[in-house]
């Protein structure tokens, strides 16, 4: 899937509409996964207008399968197994990160803001898959007090991901985290 000229972004539930267009500006062709509807078809506008942006709405986790997607308050959405129903939740398609990053030879950036499935995706996707990849970008959702993600939960992401990128806190008080490939630093 990967073309060598081209520098993909995969973003897993990170771009806005905007963002999108500044990174095909920036000669990026956008892989953008979200399983919100709005979301999707901000995404199609883009191709639209400007190409080089595919968009798929599936939620990303650990998993192939389906979960129930649920809106909060403040516009984010969570995903969750199914049967946990929240009052605006909806069954979504599900597919794993490493399904994904299966299909391309080189990632040059890879977002990852999934509120809250960005633990399970760093601890159950095999390092060699993401060693695909030059730079990703995790923002960690501790502070949500629904999702539960506790500080050793990030520590391990962070003890598994140091074994083969080098890492940045960008944002402390939201926990974010940018990670660049030893082998590509060398």
């Amino acid at each position: 899937m990967s073309n060598e000229k081209s520098k993909i972004l995969l973003s897993i539930g990170s771009v806005t509409k905007q963002e999108a267009i500044d990174y095909i500006k920036q000669g990026f062709i956008v892989h953008a996964y979200d399983p919100r509807i709005d979301v999707f078809q901000d995404y199609l506008f883009v191709q639209k207008q400007y190409g080089n942006i595919y968009p798929y709405k599936l939620a990303v986790s650990d998993f192939n399968g389906e979960a129930d997607l649920s809106y909060h308050h403040n516009g984010a959405a969570t995903i969750s197994l199914p049967g946990k129903i929240h009052p605006r939740s909806y069954v979504v398609p599900v597919v794993s990160m490493a399904s994904i990053l299966e299909q391309f030879k080189h990632v040059d950036f890879l977002l990852i803001n999934c509120e809250g499935t960005e633990i399970p995706i760093v601890l159950n996707t095999d390092l060699s898959l993401f060693k695909k990849c030059s730079r990703i970008d995790v923002s960690f959702h501790h502070f949500v007090p629904y999702l539960k993600i506790t500080k050793e939960q990030i520590q391990q992401c962070l003890d598994k991901m140091g074994k083969s990128f080098h890492y940045t806190l960008v944002k402390p008080k939201h926990p974010f985290y940018s990670f660049i490939n030893k082998e590509e630093t060398k």
